[in-house]
């Protein structure tokens, strides 16, 4: 017991476990809830699903943190792929060294705290290249996925976002201004596990940025609770119908005739 109960701490402060109402520190995976019925202190959509870096002297404020990018990159002009790509093997998080400052080519102090990207770009990079930047969070499972809805403001990126991914799936072939509470399935937000990507396409190979500056919960219902359902009654078997009329005969129960 001891040594589970010192597990269970170490996890705790790792930030591998959670405790309901905590804020999830990076990396991670934020759980969001209707505010409705968010508990105190827990994660929000506005606290949490931006690029904003609060201070780089505090990492576990860092939303920059909780991005990843998608590793290899893809060189080649972008086609508007439906779908992120299969080819994409890993996805590796964000940290504060990812994006220095270098007013050379224009990244002042105000963007590198406000962005997720490469400068100087990592090996390997080439012109004509698209990197695919995701965010993954939970959605509580009190949260109607089906009219759940994200806006996003703010969006920039060097070059252009070209493609916004809901779970894998290309909803837009810009930067959505909302995303979920759509028609269809595949255009929705699920209960537990979910993902947002862009895809971010550079024209040359020195810089790779992407700003999201806000959003917020365009629309989050409640599901409904069920009534308790109510028990039935456990029906008889003839055979056991004919046994509770044996026993009841035995005693006397069934049968007797009243006296005159």
């Amino acid at each position: 017991m001891k040594r589970t109960c010192i597990w269970l701490g170490a996890a705790l402060a790792a930030g591998v476990i959670t405790p309901a109402g905590a804020v999830t520190a990076p990396p991670g995976s934020p759980t969001f809830y209707c505010d409705a019925n968010r508990p105190a202190e827990a994660d929000t959509v506005e606290g949490q699903l931006n690029t904003l870096r609060l201070t780089p002297t505090t990492p576990t404020l860092d939303n920059q943190g909780r991005w990843e990018y998608g590793t290899p990159f893809s060189s080649g002009t972008y086609t508007g792929e439906a779908n992120v790509p299969a080819s994409i093997t890993d996805w590796v998080y964000f940290d504060l060294d990812d994006l220095n400052d270098d007013p050379v080519i224009g990244v002042t102090p105000e963007t590198a705290v406000s962005a997720v990207g490469f400068q100087p770009q990592l090996p390997g990079a080439t012109d004509n290249m698209v990197r695919y930047f995701r965010y993954r969070f939970n959605l509580a499972s009190t949260v109607d996925p089906s009219t759940y809805q994200l806006s996003l403001s703010g969006m920039t990126a060097d070059d252009a976002i070209v493609g916004t991914y809901l779970n894998g799936v290309r909803v837009d072939s810009g930067a959505a201004s909302a995303v979920g509470g759509g028609a269809t399935a595949e255009l929705q937000w699920r209960s537990g596990a979910n993902e947002l990507a862009f895809a971010i396409y550079d024209s040359t190979a020195t810089a790779t940025h992407f700003t999201l500056g806000a959003a917020t919960q365009a629309a989050c219902n409640l599901l409904a609770v069920p009534p308790a359902a109510a028990k039935p009654v456990p029906g008889l078997t003839p055979a056991a119908l004919g046994l509770l009329v044996a026993v009841l005969t035995g005693f006397g129960l069934i049968g007797r005739r009243r006296k005159s």
